[in-house]
Protein backbone atom coordinates (compact mmCIF):
# COMPACT_ATOMS: atom_id res chain seq x y z
CA UNK A 1 0.00 0.00 0.00
CA UNK A 2 1.32 3.42 -0.98
CA UNK A 3 2.04 5.77 1.89
CA UNK A 4 0.71 9.32 1.78
CA UNK A 5 3.41 11.97 1.67
CA UNK A 6 2.34 15.11 3.49
CA UNK A 7 4.13 18.41 3.99
CA UNK A 8 3.99 19.93 7.43
CA UNK A 9 5.99 22.46 9.38
CA UNK A 10 7.72 20.96 12.38
CA UNK A 11 8.06 23.17 15.42
CA UNK A 12 11.39 22.79 17.17
CA UNK A 13 10.69 22.26 20.85
CA UNK A 14 13.89 23.70 22.22
CA UNK A 15 14.70 26.53 24.53
CA UNK A 16 12.96 27.77 27.61
CA UNK A 17 10.80 30.66 26.46
CA UNK A 18 7.45 30.30 24.74
CA UNK A 19 8.75 32.59 22.01
CA UNK A 20 11.56 30.19 21.16
CA UNK A 21 9.28 27.17 21.28
CA UNK A 22 6.70 28.72 19.00
CA UNK A 23 8.78 30.77 16.64
CA UNK A 24 11.94 28.79 15.92
CA UNK A 25 10.50 26.92 12.96
CA UNK A 26 12.61 24.72 10.73
CA UNK A 27 12.02 24.42 6.98
CA UNK A 28 9.17 22.21 5.84
CA UNK A 29 9.85 18.51 6.11
CA UNK A 30 8.18 15.54 4.47
CA UNK A 31 6.29 13.46 6.95
CA UNK A 32 4.82 10.06 6.26
CA UNK A 33 1.30 10.52 7.57
CA UNK A 34 0.81 6.79 7.99
CA UNK A 35 3.79 6.83 10.34
CA UNK A 36 3.06 10.16 12.04
CA UNK A 37 -0.59 9.67 12.97
CA UNK A 38 -0.08 6.89 15.47
CA UNK A 39 0.15 8.78 18.74
CA UNK A 40 -0.58 12.20 20.18
CA UNK A 41 2.85 13.52 19.23
CA UNK A 42 2.21 12.71 15.57
CA UNK A 43 -1.23 14.33 15.58
CA UNK A 44 0.14 17.45 17.25
CA UNK A 45 2.91 17.59 14.65
CA UNK A 46 0.45 17.52 11.77
CA UNK A 47 -1.79 20.00 13.60
CA UNK A 48 1.22 22.33 13.88
CA UNK A 49 1.50 22.04 10.13
CA UNK A 50 -1.97 23.51 9.75
CA UNK A 51 -0.96 26.61 11.69
CA UNK A 52 2.28 26.79 9.72
CA UNK A 53 0.41 26.76 6.42
CA UNK A 54 -1.93 29.52 7.58
CA UNK A 55 1.08 31.75 8.28
CA UNK A 56 2.18 31.68 4.62
CA UNK A 57 2.22 34.98 2.68
CA UNK A 58 -0.53 33.60 0.43
CA UNK A 59 -2.81 33.56 3.48
CA UNK A 60 -2.45 35.31 6.86
CA UNK A 61 1.23 36.14 6.52
CA UNK A 62 0.22 38.81 4.01
CA UNK A 63 -2.71 38.52 1.55
CA UNK A 64 -5.53 37.96 4.03
CA UNK A 65 -4.16 40.42 6.58
CA UNK A 66 -2.44 43.67 5.62
CA UNK A 67 -1.95 42.89 1.92
CA UNK A 68 -4.61 42.10 -0.66
CA UNK A 69 -7.68 42.43 1.56
CA UNK A 70 -6.75 45.84 2.92
CA UNK A 71 -5.73 47.05 -0.52
CA UNK A 72 -9.20 46.18 -1.79
CA UNK A 73 -10.81 47.79 1.25
CA UNK A 74 -9.21 51.13 0.36
CA UNK A 75 -6.70 51.61 3.15
CA UNK A 76 -3.61 51.88 0.92
CA UNK A 77 -2.49 53.92 -2.05
CA UNK A 78 -2.32 51.47 -4.95
CA UNK A 79 -0.51 52.81 -8.03
CA UNK A 80 -0.68 51.01 -11.37
CA UNK A 81 2.70 49.41 -10.69
CA UNK A 82 1.53 47.72 -7.47
CA UNK A 83 1.07 43.95 -7.46
CA UNK A 84 -2.49 44.37 -6.18
CA UNK A 85 -3.57 47.00 -8.71
CA UNK A 86 -5.82 44.78 -10.85
CA UNK A 87 -7.59 43.32 -7.82
CA UNK A 88 -7.86 46.80 -6.29
CA UNK A 89 -9.77 47.70 -9.46
CA UNK A 90 -11.85 44.48 -9.15
CA UNK A 91 -10.39 43.05 -12.33
CA UNK A 92 -10.51 39.35 -11.56
CA UNK A 93 -9.69 38.18 -15.08
CA UNK A 94 -5.98 38.95 -15.42
CA UNK A 95 -3.46 36.16 -15.02
CA UNK A 96 -1.92 37.86 -12.00
CA UNK A 97 -5.32 38.25 -10.32
CA UNK A 98 -6.25 34.65 -10.99
CA UNK A 99 -2.93 33.39 -9.67
CA UNK A 100 -3.39 35.34 -6.44
CA UNK A 101 -6.95 34.11 -5.91
CA UNK A 102 -5.98 30.55 -6.82
CA UNK A 103 -3.27 30.65 -4.15
CA UNK A 104 -5.80 31.79 -1.54
CA UNK A 105 -8.36 29.14 -2.53
CA UNK A 106 -5.74 26.40 -2.59
CA UNK A 107 -4.25 27.53 0.70
CA UNK A 108 -7.60 27.50 2.51
CA UNK A 109 -8.68 24.13 1.13
CA UNK A 110 -5.23 22.63 1.69
CA UNK A 111 -5.57 23.64 5.35
CA UNK A 112 -8.98 21.96 5.38
CA UNK A 113 -7.44 18.80 3.97
CA UNK A 114 -4.80 18.85 6.70
CA UNK A 115 -7.57 19.05 9.31
CA UNK A 116 -9.36 16.15 7.67
CA UNK A 117 -6.24 14.00 7.72
CA UNK A 118 -6.27 14.45 11.48
CA UNK A 119 -10.01 13.98 11.92
CA UNK A 120 -10.11 10.84 9.78
CA UNK A 121 -7.88 9.09 12.30
CA UNK A 122 -7.91 11.00 15.56
CA UNK A 123 -10.27 8.53 17.25
CA UNK A 124 -7.35 6.10 17.29
CA UNK A 125 -5.99 8.08 20.27
CA UNK A 126 -9.35 8.32 22.02
CA UNK A 127 -7.78 7.19 25.29
CA UNK A 128 -5.17 9.96 25.33
CA UNK A 129 -5.82 12.66 27.95
CA UNK A 130 -5.38 15.37 25.29
CA UNK A 131 -7.54 13.70 22.64
CA UNK A 132 -10.25 16.32 23.14
CA UNK A 133 -7.89 19.23 22.53
CA UNK A 134 -6.56 17.68 19.30
CA UNK A 135 -10.00 16.84 17.93
CA UNK A 136 -11.55 20.11 19.08
CA UNK A 137 -8.82 22.18 17.45
CA UNK A 138 -9.04 20.27 14.18
CA UNK A 139 -12.84 20.60 14.03
CA UNK A 140 -12.68 24.29 14.89
CA UNK A 141 -9.98 24.96 12.30
CA UNK A 142 -11.93 23.08 9.61
CA UNK A 143 -14.97 25.23 10.33
CA UNK A 144 -12.92 28.45 10.46
CA UNK A 145 -11.25 27.79 7.11
CA UNK A 146 -14.51 26.90 5.40
CA UNK A 147 -16.11 30.08 6.74
CA UNK A 148 -13.13 32.12 5.54
CA UNK A 149 -13.55 30.65 2.05
CA UNK A 150 -17.27 31.44 2.16
CA UNK A 151 -16.63 35.07 3.13
CA UNK A 152 -14.40 35.55 0.09
CA UNK A 153 -15.71 33.21 -2.61
CA UNK A 154 -19.30 32.72 -1.47
CA UNK A 155 -22.31 34.72 -2.66
CA UNK A 156 -23.57 37.94 -1.09
CA UNK A 157 -26.20 36.50 1.24
CA UNK A 158 -27.89 39.85 1.78
CA UNK A 159 -28.69 39.95 -1.95
CA UNK A 160 -28.93 36.28 -2.92
CA UNK A 161 -30.41 34.80 0.23
CA UNK A 162 -29.40 31.47 1.72
CA UNK A 163 -30.62 29.14 -1.03
CA UNK A 164 -28.08 30.21 -3.68
CA UNK A 165 -25.28 27.77 -4.53
CA UNK A 166 -22.10 28.53 -2.63
CA UNK A 167 -19.06 26.27 -2.06
CA UNK A 168 -18.18 22.62 -1.36
CA UNK A 169 -17.70 21.49 2.25
CA UNK A 170 -15.04 18.84 2.77
CA UNK A 171 -15.40 16.47 5.72
CA UNK A 172 -12.87 13.84 4.68
CA UNK A 173 -9.31 13.88 3.34
CA UNK A 174 -10.09 11.77 0.29
CA UNK A 175 -9.51 13.70 -2.90
CA UNK A 176 -13.08 13.34 -4.15
CA UNK A 177 -14.85 16.51 -5.31
CA UNK A 178 -17.75 17.46 -3.07
CA UNK A 179 -21.06 18.94 -4.13
CA UNK A 180 -21.48 22.70 -4.08
CA UNK A 181 -23.89 23.39 -1.24
CA UNK A 182 -26.42 26.17 -0.86
CA UNK A 183 -25.34 28.93 1.52
CA UNK A 184 -27.77 27.57 4.09
CA UNK A 185 -26.39 24.02 3.87
CA UNK A 186 -22.82 25.28 3.91
CA UNK A 187 -23.29 27.43 7.01
CA UNK A 188 -25.16 24.60 8.72
CA UNK A 189 -22.07 22.43 8.15
CA UNK A 190 -19.88 25.16 9.70
CA UNK A 191 -22.27 25.33 12.65
CA UNK A 192 -22.20 21.55 13.14
CA UNK A 193 -18.40 21.43 13.19
CA UNK A 194 -18.25 24.30 15.67
CA UNK A 195 -20.84 22.78 17.98
CA UNK A 196 -18.89 19.52 18.04
CA UNK A 197 -15.62 21.38 18.58
CA UNK A 198 -17.23 23.21 21.49
CA UNK A 199 -17.97 19.95 23.31
CA UNK A 200 -14.37 18.77 22.93
CA UNK A 201 -12.94 22.08 24.13
CA UNK A 202 -15.12 22.66 27.18
CA UNK A 203 -12.16 21.91 29.44
CA UNK A 204 -9.73 24.05 27.43
CA UNK A 205 -6.90 25.28 29.70
CA UNK A 206 -7.44 28.80 28.34
CA UNK A 207 -10.51 29.11 30.57
CA UNK A 208 -8.55 28.88 33.81
CA UNK A 209 -5.05 29.90 32.73
CA UNK A 210 -5.69 32.63 30.13
CA UNK A 211 -4.55 33.04 26.57
CA UNK A 212 -0.81 33.50 27.23
CA UNK A 213 -0.09 30.88 29.89
CA UNK A 214 2.16 27.84 29.41
CA UNK A 215 0.32 24.99 31.09
CA UNK A 216 3.20 22.53 30.85
CA UNK A 217 4.55 23.30 34.31
CA UNK A 218 8.13 24.00 35.37
CA UNK A 219 9.25 20.38 35.68
CA UNK A 220 7.70 18.97 32.52
CA UNK A 221 10.02 16.60 30.65
CA UNK A 222 8.36 16.65 27.23
CA UNK A 223 7.00 19.96 26.00
CA UNK A 224 3.34 19.72 24.89
CA UNK A 225 2.53 22.57 22.52
CA UNK A 226 -1.19 21.97 23.04
CA UNK A 227 -0.88 23.54 26.49
CA UNK A 228 1.20 26.59 25.60
CA UNK A 229 -0.39 29.98 24.72
CA UNK A 230 -3.86 28.76 23.87
CA UNK A 231 -4.73 32.17 22.45
CA UNK A 232 -2.71 31.40 19.33
CA UNK A 233 -4.40 28.06 18.82
CA UNK A 234 -8.00 27.22 18.04
CA UNK A 235 -9.54 27.36 21.51
CA UNK A 236 -12.84 27.24 23.34
CA UNK A 237 -13.46 30.99 23.16
CA UNK A 238 -12.51 31.10 19.48
CA UNK A 239 -15.15 28.47 18.77
CA UNK A 240 -17.77 30.54 20.61
CA UNK A 241 -16.75 33.63 18.63
CA UNK A 242 -16.96 31.68 15.37
CA UNK A 243 -20.45 30.50 16.26
CA UNK A 244 -21.42 34.16 16.60
CA UNK A 245 -19.73 34.94 13.26
CA UNK A 246 -21.60 32.09 11.60
CA UNK A 247 -24.94 33.46 12.80
CA UNK A 248 -23.93 36.87 11.50
CA UNK A 249 -23.13 35.51 8.04
CA UNK A 250 -26.46 33.67 8.02
CA UNK A 251 -28.06 37.07 8.51
CA UNK A 252 -29.40 36.18 11.96
CA UNK A 253 -28.17 39.19 13.91
CA UNK A 254 -30.32 38.37 16.91
CA UNK A 255 -28.65 35.00 17.38
CA UNK A 256 -25.22 36.49 16.66
CA UNK A 257 -25.78 39.15 19.31
CA UNK A 258 -26.90 36.63 21.94
CA UNK A 259 -23.84 34.51 21.26
CA UNK A 260 -21.49 37.51 21.32
CA UNK A 261 -22.97 38.77 24.58
CA UNK A 262 -22.65 35.32 26.14
CA UNK A 263 -18.97 35.26 25.19
CA UNK A 264 -18.41 38.77 26.57
CA UNK A 265 -19.97 37.66 29.87
CA UNK A 266 -17.86 34.48 30.01
CA UNK A 267 -14.68 36.47 29.41
CA UNK A 268 -15.74 39.00 32.01
CA UNK A 269 -15.69 36.16 34.52
CA UNK A 270 -12.56 34.29 33.43
CA UNK A 271 -10.50 37.37 32.37
CA UNK A 272 -8.72 35.01 29.94
CA UNK A 273 -9.06 37.62 27.18
CA UNK A 274 -9.77 41.28 27.83
CA UNK A 275 -9.67 44.74 26.36
CA UNK A 276 -6.38 46.58 26.76
CA UNK A 277 -6.25 49.37 29.32
CA UNK A 278 -5.08 52.84 28.35
CA UNK A 279 -2.21 52.88 30.84
CA UNK A 280 -0.77 49.68 29.32
CA UNK A 281 -0.42 51.48 26.01
CA UNK A 282 0.56 54.93 27.20
CA UNK A 283 3.60 53.93 29.25
CA UNK A 284 6.80 55.06 27.59
CA UNK A 285 8.62 51.81 26.98
CA UNK A 286 9.72 50.33 23.69
CA UNK A 287 8.23 46.84 24.00
CA UNK A 288 4.58 47.69 24.60
CA UNK A 289 1.92 45.45 23.05
CA UNK A 290 0.92 47.66 20.13
CA UNK A 291 -0.84 44.72 18.46
CA UNK A 292 -3.30 44.59 21.38
CA UNK A 293 -2.72 40.84 21.44
CA UNK A 294 -4.38 40.45 24.85
CA UNK A 295 -7.64 41.12 23.00
CA UNK A 296 -7.17 38.36 20.45
CA UNK A 297 -9.69 35.58 20.87
CA UNK A 298 -7.84 33.70 18.14
CA UNK A 299 -4.42 34.81 16.95
CA UNK A 300 -1.75 33.26 14.79
CA UNK A 301 2.01 33.35 15.16
CA UNK A 302 3.77 34.33 11.96
CA UNK A 303 7.41 33.81 12.88
CA UNK A 304 8.71 35.69 9.84
CA UNK A 305 6.18 38.55 9.96
CA UNK A 306 9.01 41.09 10.14
CA UNK A 307 10.69 39.96 6.92
CA UNK A 308 7.33 39.50 5.19
CA UNK A 309 6.00 42.95 6.03
CA UNK A 310 9.14 45.10 5.78
CA UNK A 311 9.07 45.40 1.96
CA UNK A 312 5.52 46.72 2.26
CA UNK A 313 5.84 49.19 5.12
CA UNK A 314 9.43 50.03 6.07
CA UNK A 315 10.82 53.13 4.45
CA UNK A 316 13.48 52.38 1.90
CA UNK A 317 12.69 48.66 1.80
CA UNK A 318 9.80 48.66 -0.66
CA UNK A 319 9.48 48.99 -4.40
CA UNK A 320 6.75 50.32 -6.68
CA UNK A 321 5.46 46.75 -6.74
CA UNK A 322 5.25 46.20 -3.01
CA UNK A 323 4.99 49.44 -1.03
CA UNK A 324 1.73 49.99 0.84
CA UNK A 325 1.23 53.50 2.16
CA UNK A 326 -1.86 54.64 4.04
CA UNK A 327 -4.17 56.72 1.87
CA UNK A 328 -4.25 59.24 4.67
CA UNK A 329 -4.48 62.93 3.88
CA UNK A 330 -8.07 64.04 3.19
CA UNK A 331 -9.25 60.43 3.45
CA UNK A 332 -8.22 58.30 6.42
CA UNK A 333 -7.57 61.40 8.50
CA UNK A 334 -11.32 62.05 8.24
CA UNK A 335 -12.03 58.96 10.36
CA UNK A 336 -8.98 59.05 12.62
CA UNK A 337 -8.77 62.76 13.45
CA UNK A 338 -12.10 64.33 12.53
CA UNK A 339 -15.83 63.60 12.80
CA UNK A 340 -16.15 60.73 15.32
CA UNK A 341 -12.36 60.31 15.49
CA UNK A 342 -9.74 61.95 17.69
CA UNK A 343 -6.04 62.67 17.44
CA UNK A 344 -5.77 61.01 20.89
CA UNK A 345 -6.72 57.63 19.37
CA UNK A 346 -4.12 55.13 20.61
CA UNK A 347 -4.35 53.25 17.32
CA UNK A 348 -3.43 56.35 15.34
CA UNK A 349 -0.48 57.02 17.63
CA UNK A 350 0.87 53.51 18.26
CA UNK A 351 0.40 52.22 14.72
CA UNK A 352 1.97 55.40 13.23
CA UNK A 353 -0.77 55.88 10.66
CA UNK A 354 0.09 58.83 8.46
CA UNK A 355 0.85 59.78 4.90
CA UNK A 356 3.59 57.48 3.70
CA UNK A 357 3.96 55.21 6.72
CA UNK A 358 2.24 52.45 8.71
CA UNK A 359 4.18 51.14 11.69
CA UNK A 360 2.02 48.39 13.16
CA UNK A 361 4.14 45.55 11.79
CA UNK A 362 7.55 47.14 12.22
CA UNK A 363 9.49 45.51 15.07
CA UNK A 364 11.95 47.95 16.69
CA UNK A 365 15.54 46.81 16.18
CA UNK A 366 16.19 47.17 19.92
CA UNK A 367 13.47 44.59 20.57
CA UNK A 368 14.32 42.39 17.61
CA UNK A 369 17.96 42.12 18.68
CA UNK A 370 17.29 41.75 22.39
CA UNK A 371 17.49 38.33 24.00
CA UNK A 372 15.69 39.50 27.11
CA UNK A 373 12.65 41.43 25.91
CA UNK A 374 9.58 39.22 25.45
CA UNK A 375 8.40 39.82 21.90
CA UNK A 376 5.71 37.20 21.33
CA UNK A 377 3.06 39.86 20.66
CA UNK A 378 5.06 41.30 17.75
CA UNK A 379 4.73 38.00 15.88
CA UNK A 380 1.04 37.52 16.50
CA UNK A 381 -1.51 38.46 13.86
CA UNK A 382 -5.16 38.82 14.66
CA UNK A 383 -7.80 36.42 13.35
CA UNK A 384 -10.66 37.20 15.78
CA UNK A 385 -10.57 39.89 18.45
CA UNK A 386 -12.80 40.91 21.34
CA UNK A 387 -13.91 44.27 19.87
CA UNK A 388 -15.60 42.30 17.05
CA UNK A 389 -18.01 40.88 19.64
CA UNK A 390 -18.90 44.36 20.87
CA UNK A 391 -19.43 45.56 17.31
CA UNK A 392 -21.62 42.53 16.62
CA UNK A 393 -23.93 43.42 19.50
CA UNK A 394 -23.93 47.09 18.49
CA UNK A 395 -25.01 46.11 14.97
CA UNK A 396 -27.91 44.05 16.29
CA UNK A 397 -29.13 46.93 18.46
CA UNK A 398 -29.33 49.24 15.46
CA UNK A 399 -32.82 47.79 14.99
CA UNK A 400 -33.68 47.61 18.71
CA UNK A 401 -32.19 50.38 20.79
CA UNK A 402 -29.81 52.99 19.39
CA UNK A 403 -28.66 54.08 22.83
CA UNK A 404 -27.58 50.52 23.68
CA UNK A 405 -25.84 50.23 20.31
CA UNK A 406 -23.82 53.36 21.11
CA UNK A 407 -22.94 51.97 24.56
CA UNK A 408 -21.30 48.90 22.99
CA UNK A 409 -19.41 51.07 20.50
CA UNK A 410 -18.26 53.31 23.36
CA UNK A 411 -16.80 50.35 25.25
CA UNK A 412 -14.28 49.89 22.45
CA UNK A 413 -13.74 53.62 22.04
CA UNK A 414 -12.86 53.93 25.75
CA UNK A 415 -10.22 51.22 25.31
CA UNK A 416 -8.74 53.31 22.47
CA UNK A 417 -8.85 56.60 24.46
CA UNK A 418 -11.59 58.13 22.33
CA UNK A 419 -14.34 60.24 23.94
CA UNK A 420 -17.75 58.64 24.24
CA UNK A 421 -20.30 59.17 21.52
CA UNK A 422 -23.36 60.92 22.92
CA UNK A 423 -26.84 59.57 22.32
CA UNK A 424 -29.55 62.08 21.44
CA UNK A 425 -33.12 61.44 20.41
CA UNK A 426 -32.48 63.01 17.01
CA UNK A 427 -30.05 60.26 15.96
CA UNK A 428 -31.27 57.85 13.29
CA UNK A 429 -30.35 54.24 12.62
CA UNK A 430 -28.25 55.38 9.65
CA UNK A 431 -26.37 57.84 11.87
CA UNK A 432 -25.42 55.17 14.41
CA UNK A 433 -24.63 52.68 11.65
CA UNK A 434 -22.08 55.18 10.33
CA UNK A 435 -20.62 55.49 13.83
CA UNK A 436 -20.21 51.72 13.86
CA UNK A 437 -18.67 51.52 10.40
CA UNK A 438 -16.24 54.33 11.23
CA UNK A 439 -15.14 52.46 14.35
CA UNK A 440 -14.65 49.23 12.41
CA UNK A 441 -12.59 51.09 9.81
CA UNK A 442 -10.37 52.54 12.54
CA UNK A 443 -9.98 49.27 14.39
CA UNK A 444 -9.07 46.89 11.57
CA UNK A 445 -6.52 48.67 9.42
CA UNK A 446 -3.79 46.12 8.64
CA UNK A 447 -6.00 43.16 9.64
CA UNK A 448 -7.82 42.16 6.44
CA UNK A 449 -11.26 42.44 8.06
CA UNK A 450 -12.98 45.44 6.48
CA UNK A 451 -13.60 44.14 2.94
CA UNK A 452 -15.71 41.15 3.96
CA UNK A 453 -17.43 43.23 6.68
CA UNK A 454 -18.61 45.59 3.94
CA UNK A 455 -19.55 42.64 1.76
CA UNK A 456 -21.79 41.17 4.44
CA UNK A 457 -23.53 44.54 4.92
CA UNK A 458 -23.60 45.11 1.14
CA UNK A 459 -22.20 48.54 1.91
CA UNK A 460 -20.24 50.90 -0.37
CA UNK A 461 -16.46 50.51 -0.34
CA UNK A 462 -14.73 53.68 0.79
CA UNK A 463 -11.96 55.01 -1.43
CA UNK A 464 -10.23 58.38 -1.55
CA UNK A 465 -11.29 58.66 -5.20
CA UNK A 466 -14.94 58.25 -4.22
CA UNK A 467 -17.15 55.58 -2.74
CA UNK A 468 -17.68 52.47 -4.86
CA UNK A 469 -21.26 51.27 -4.92
CA UNK A 470 -21.74 47.71 -3.67
CA UNK A 471 -22.02 45.05 -6.35
CA UNK A 472 -22.05 41.27 -6.31
CA UNK A 473 -19.33 41.13 -8.95
CA UNK A 474 -16.96 43.26 -6.88
CA UNK A 475 -17.62 41.48 -3.59
CA UNK A 476 -17.47 37.88 -4.82
CA UNK A 477 -14.12 36.35 -5.68
CA UNK A 478 -14.50 34.01 -8.67
CA UNK A 479 -14.01 30.34 -7.86
CA UNK A 480 -10.84 29.18 -9.64
CA UNK A 481 -11.32 27.64 -13.08
CA UNK A 482 -9.70 24.36 -12.05
CA UNK A 483 -12.32 23.82 -9.37
CA UNK A 484 -15.16 24.60 -11.75
CA UNK A 485 -13.75 22.33 -14.47
CA UNK A 486 -12.79 19.31 -12.41
CA UNK A 487 -15.53 19.41 -9.81
CA UNK A 488 -18.40 17.95 -11.83
CA UNK A 489 -20.60 17.02 -8.86
CA UNK A 490 -23.21 19.65 -9.69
Amino acid sequence: MNKIIYIVSIVVLLGTSSCEKWLDVRPDEEVLVDDALKDRKGFVTVLSGVYGSLASPQLYGRNLEYGLMDAMAGYWKIPTTNQYYELYKFDYKTVRSQDTLQAIWSGLYNGIRQCNLILDRVDEINGDPYYGLVKGEALGLRAFLHLEAFKLFGPVVKVKGLQTQSLPYYKAAVKVPQKFLSSSEFLQAVEADLQEARTYLESDPIISAGREADGNGANVQIYNSLLDRRGVRMNYYAVLALLARTSQWKGDMGEASVRAQDLIVKLGVSKAIRLMENNELENNYINKDIHFSKENIFGLYVNNISSLSRPYFERGMGTNKTSLEPDYTYFLDEIYEYNTGSSLDLRLILWTINTGYFGKYIIPSTVLNSKDDPKDHYYEVQLINLPEMYFMVAEDYLDKNLETSIEYINTVRTARKLPNLVYTGSLTKDDVKEYLIDEVRREYIGEGYLFTFLKRLYNPIYRSSGNIAPSESNFTFPIPDDEMIYNTTN
